[in-house]
């Protein structure tokens, strides 16, 4: 169940399967090589042998409301809210035939909310036809020789980057969920997509530099504080997959984006993993 309040403290454990296939930052747009490897990905991971973890930002920008392809106010919204759906439909699927397929909360995945009653009386959410759970914060795998691999989407890393937390803060705070959930479905994900190009491309543009210090000092904090072996982000997008030892022999990884060169991470449940490349 997703808790109500969302902590930079709250941890889900997840369930342990044969493998694990790590993916960061999907950014899933029509007619993008992405899409279609992605599709074939939860195509040929056959369930219940396989678990998709998705860290963060499935689609470019996008929220979690019951999907619906004719919410859109103008020709372009409607095509993107249709492609949307697909993909979702496409996931609702895979979950339906047994699939475990996990998302991470990244900056671009807005408006998760476990169901409360009085929520449930307002709208209902897309998510949950898609999705085992959505994770807002951490999330734990131990594996059968007891290595602990911890995730996150990362983008909490920077503890500088205040205009970014100024808006997690904003958009994550509960009075707007509420305001965003009780207005007709079309009018709350135009007044987020304003928000979203107001936020992403003037308050906070993409960093032109990766925070290694202090990217390493967090994850060795997180490390710490949940007791992990391996530390797995995504959210920066580096071109090669980023990893520093830390004290005590545990590894930091960021996971290069999958709409760039299709990399994820694999962990086996024996323990073994290694990053790759989706190459179908």
């Amino acid at each position: 169940m997703i808790s109500n309040r969302i902590s930079p403290t709250t941890l889900q454990e997840l369930p342990l399967k044969k493998k694990t296939l790590i993916l960061a930052d999907l950014h899933l747009e029509e007619n993008a090589a992405g899409t279609e490897k992605f599709l074939n990905l939860l195509q040929q991971n056959i369930p219940p042998d396989s678990l998709v973890l998705i860290l963060g930002d499935l689609f470019p920008f996008w929220t979690s409301r019951e999907f619906d392809p004719e919410i859109g106010l103008t020709p372009w919204e409607r095509n993107t809210f249709r492609f949307q759906q697909k993909i979702l439909k496409a996931i609702a699927l895979y979950k339906k035939k047994g699939g475990s397929i996990i998302l991470v909360q990244g900056n671009r995945d807005f408006l998760f909310r476990s169901k409360t009653q009085q929520e449930q009386k307002i709208k209902t959410f897309g998510w949950e036809k898609c999705f085992d759970q959505v994770v807002p914060n951490f999330c734990r795998l131990k594996t059968e020789e007891n290595s602990v691999f911890l995730f996150h989407h990362g983008d909490i890393a920077n503890p500088k980057d205040r205009g970014y937390f100024l808006l997690r803060w904003f958009v994550r705070h509960p009075l707007l969920r509420k305001v965003l959930f009780a207005i007709p479905q079309k009018y709350a994900n135009l007044w987020v997509y304003k928000l979203k190009n107001l936020f992403y491309e003037k308050v906070t543009p993409v960093p032109k530099f990766f925070p290694q210090l202090a990217w390493e000092k967090w994850a060795q904090k997180q490390m710490k504080q949940w007791q992990a072996d391996y530390f797995l982000i995504g959210h920066f997008h580096p071109q090669k997959m980023v990893q520093k030892k830390l004290s005590y022999g545990k590894l930091a990884i960021v996971l290069p984006a999958w709409f760039v060169h299709f990399h994820y991470y694999e962990v086996q449940s024996s323990g073994a993993h290694s990053l790759k490349i989706w190459k179908e």
